[in-house]
C-alpha cells in the first residue's frame, strides 16, 4: 500500500459506466458456475481471502451486502470459490463505500466486484454482470480509471463511460471511515 493510500484524508476518482438495453447470451464454461445469493451465503465459501497482498473478510462483507437487500453471485471454477459480484437495487441502502444521494437514481448499480488473482483473465466477471443484470434494462457501474482489465470487461458488455465520481475519504483512527461522493456527468461524450 503507497503512503498516501494509509493518510487519513485521500481523494479517489472513478470512471462512471452506464449500460442499457438487453444483455447478451454468454456461454459458462464446463468448469465455471455461477451461483445467485439473495438471502444467506452458500456453503463452502471461505472466511477470509488473500489477495493482492491483503487479508479479505469475504463471508463478513457478504453478510453485509445481502443485509443491505442487495442481490449478488458467486462465481466457482471447478467448484472452488473465484470471485462476486453485488448489484445495488433502487431504494435501497447504498453499498457501504459510497455515501446515499450520489448515485443517479432510479437505476440499478453493480459494485464489489472481485475475482480471485489465480482466475483473473477468464471473463468471470461479464458471467456475473450478465446473470446479475438480466431484468434490468439500465444499469450503472464504477471502476478506478487504471483498472484496464474492469474497464475491458464492461466495454464488452456494452457499457459506455457516462462521468466520474469524485470521492473525498477521511479516515480517523478508531472511528469508521467518512466519505463524500459527488457524481460529475460527462460533457460531450465520454470524460
Amino acid at each position: 500500500m503507497r503512503l498516501w493510500e494509509r493518510a487519513p484524508l485521500r481523494f479517489r476518482r472513478y470512471l462512471v459506466y452506464r449500460r442499457e438495453g438487453g444483455w447478451p447470451p454468454l456461454a459458462l464454461g464446463p468448469s465455471v458456475t455461477v451461483e445467485r445469493l439473495e438471502r444467506g451465503l452458500p456453503p463452502g465459501l471461505p472466511e477470509e481471502v488473500r489477495a493482492d497482498g491483503r487479508v479479505y473478510p469475504l463471508a463478513r462483507t457478504l453478510e453485509g451486502y445481502l443485509a443491505l437487500g442487495h442481490p449478488g453471485v458467486v462465481l466457482r471454477v471447478e467448484g472452488r470459490y473465484a470471485g462476486h459480484l453485488f448489484l445495488r437495487p433502487p431504494g435501497t441502502p447504498p453499498p457501504p463505500h459510497l455515501p446515499w444521494g450520489f448515485l443517479p437514481e432510479p437505476l440499478p448499480w453493480a459494485y464489489g466486484a472481485f475475482v480471485r488473482p489465480e482466475y483473473r483473465g477468464r471473463g468471470l466477471i461479464r458471467h456475473a454482470l450478465v446473470a446479475l443484470g438480466r431484468g434490468w434494462e439500465e444499469v450503472y457501474a464504477e471502476v478506478r480509471p487504471e483498472n484496464l482489465p474492469a474497464r475491458r470487461s464492461l466495454e464488452a458488455l456494452g457499457f459506455r463511460p457516462v462521468g466520474w465520481l469524485e470521492v473525498l475519504i477521511l479516515g480517523v483512527p478508531k472511528v469508521r471511515w467518512w466519505r463524500f461522493a459527488r457524481f460529475r456527468a460527462a460533457r460531450e461524450g465520454a470524460p
